[in-house]
C-alpha cells in the first residue's frame, strides 16, 4: 500500500470536527491578545520607543494581559483534546482511539514543523548542522527544545509552544488511561459496598 493511500485511511474514519462556537472566540480572543501582545513588545526590544508613553494605563494593562493568551491556547487546548476522553470516561461513550489519535496529531503537526525547523536552519541556522551542534538539533527533532538553556527560544522562539503541546499530546492517552482505572477502581469498590 502506498503511503498516501495509508494516510487517506487512516483518516478516513476520522469523525468530522465538531466546534464548540464560543471556545472559536475564546481562540480568537487569545490569538488577539497574543498578536496584540507581540505589537506591544516589539517597540520595546527594539529600543525605538516606549508605548506606555503613549497610551493609557488601561490599555497598557490589556496589551500586557496578552502574554497569557498562550496560556489560554493551552488551557483550551488541554479541554478540547480531553473532552472526547472525559465523554467516555463519564457517560461510557465509545472509546476513542490511542492510535487515531497519535495519526492526527502526526499529521497535524509534524510535516509544517519539520519544514519550518529544515528552512529555518539551511536558511538561517547553518551552524546547527556541524556536529558540535547535533545534541540540541537532537532536542529540535523530538520536541525537547524547552528542556536546555542551549536550546530554549532558540532558532524560532515560538517553538518552545510546540514542545509544550507535543508532549501534552504524547502524554495525554497515557494519563486518561490511568484515570480510567482509577475511575474502574472506583466502580468495582462502590459495587463491594
Amino acid at each position: 500500500m502506498a503511503i498516501g493511500q495509508w494516510i487517506r485511511a487512516e483518516l478516513a474514519d476520522f469523525p468530522k470536527k465538531n466546534t464548540i462556537a464560543l471556545l472559536d472566540g475564546v481562540r480568537a480572543f487569545a490569538c488577539l491578545i497574543v498578536i496584540w501582545y507581540h505589537i506591544y513588545q516589539t517597540p520595546l526590544a527594539l529600543h525605538i520607543w516606549d508605548p506606555q508613553s503613549f497610551a493609557h494605563p488601561l490599555v497598557n494593562a490589556f496589551l500586557y494581559f496578552g502574554k497569557y493568551g498562550v496560556t489560554l491556547f493551552f488551557v483550551l487546548s488541554g479541554f478540547l483534546l480531553f473532552l472526547p476522553f472525559a465523554k467516555a470516561l463519564l457517560f461510557e461513550h465509545t472509546w476513542p482511539s490511542a492510535r487515531h489519535y497519535y495519526v492526527r496529531r502526526v499529521f497535524r503537526v509534524l510535516p509544517a514543523y519539520y519544514l519550518s525547523l529544515i528552512l529555518i536552519i539551511l536558511l538561517f541556522q547553518q551552524q546547527y548542522l556541524l556536529p558540535q551542534h547535533w545534541k540540541e538539533l537532537g532536542l529540535f527533532f523530538t520536541f525537547f527544545m524547552d528542556s536546555s538553556d542551549a536550546t530554549f527560544k532558540q532558532l524560532n522562539a515560538p517553538f518552545w509552544t510546540l514542545a509544550v503541546e507535543w508532549q501534552y499530546y504524547m502524554l495525554l492517552p497515557v494519563l486518561v488511561l490511568g484515570m480510567r482505572l482509577i475511575v474502574w477502581r472506583v466502580k468495582q469498590n462502590h459495587r463491594l459496598l
